[in-house]
């Protein structure tokens, strides 16, 4: 190989002089084979020969054909071909860079917002104690709370009881107004001998709705085999203003409904 490929050079001379003559195809066909041998061992030349990219880009942009058909011989025509080659391999090369960076800031902005987004909730987030209280669930039961409001405790609406003197059933319920309709406390005593009950309302204009219903156990609620009463809590989307009053119906296993207590009676 040639001492101007030499990956040293003596001193005042200058090393590596063929990456110019390459990059533009001024080398013959054996100096190019020559050279690009060279090329795979010489970061210096490769790092050089990539600098000079911008300006084979600006090449690649005269047509080839007319290029070719412009040139006076065969080999400068092979010549352009190959460096034409070169270049659109370059280009694609630079394109996938391009994209890889390009996915990377995508990748890296996501990241950078989630985070932005996870340290304005902490900073900026409500406290915890003005959260809205969330809406008791379905038949869920009220735990016994002497000084709460409702039952057990001060009245958190209009409360009313009843006595069934048939069955002997006793209802409280408390009606509290809310904005998205009216919650019903309600307890129940002295009620046996029965396996399924429900809570229906009776609206002002005759229409009745079933807003929960439970399982009675062989001991009953509030009775002697077991004193402890049944309090539970209901939603309805009625206003309070509608509701006349509640009653509780057992249900029978064939579907049957009948009524063991109402309040107010």
């Amino acid at each position: 190989m040639s001492d101007r490929f030499s990956t040293s050079a003596p001193d005042g001379a200058a090393p590596h002089t063929d990456v110019g003559s390459y990059a533009i195809g001024a080398l013959d066909e054996y100096e190019t084979a020559r050279f690009e041998e060279h090329l795979i061992d010489c970061d210096e030349c490769a790092a050089e020969l990539e600098s000079l990219m911008p300006v084979v880009d600006v090449l690649s942009r005269v047509d080839p054909p007319s290029y070719v058909a412009a040139e006076q011989t065969h080999r400068e025509g092979r010549v352009l071909q190959r460096m034409m080659g070169t270049v659109g391999k370059e280009r694609r090369r630079a394109r996938r860079r391009a994209l890889v960076t390009s996915a990377f800031a995508v990748v890296l902005l996501a990241v950078v917002t989630t985070l932005s987004l996870f340290a304005g909730a902490q900073m900026f987030g409500g406290d915890p104690a003005s959260t809205p209280e969330a809406l008791p669930t379905q038949g869920e039961q009220l735990p016994p709370d002497p000084d709460g409001p409702g039952i057990g405790g001060p009245s958190g609406g209009d409360q009313f009881q009843g006595t069934d003197p048939r069955t002997g059933v006793q209802l409280l319920v408390d009606f509290q107004e809310k904005d998205w309709g009216t919650q019903v406390n309600f307890m129940v005593r002295n009620i046996k001998d029965v396996e399924e009950c429900r809570l229906v309302l009776l609206t002002t204009d005759g229409r009745e709705e079933v807003v929960t219903s439970w399982k009675v156990p062989d001991a009953g609620y509030g009775t002697a085999e077991n004193p402890n009463a049944l309090e539970l809590t209901a939603q309805t989307a009625l206003e309070r203003s509608e509701i006349a009053f509640a009653s509780v119906q057992a249900i029978s296993a064939d579907g049957k409904s009948a009524t063991m207590v109402t309040a107010p009676n």
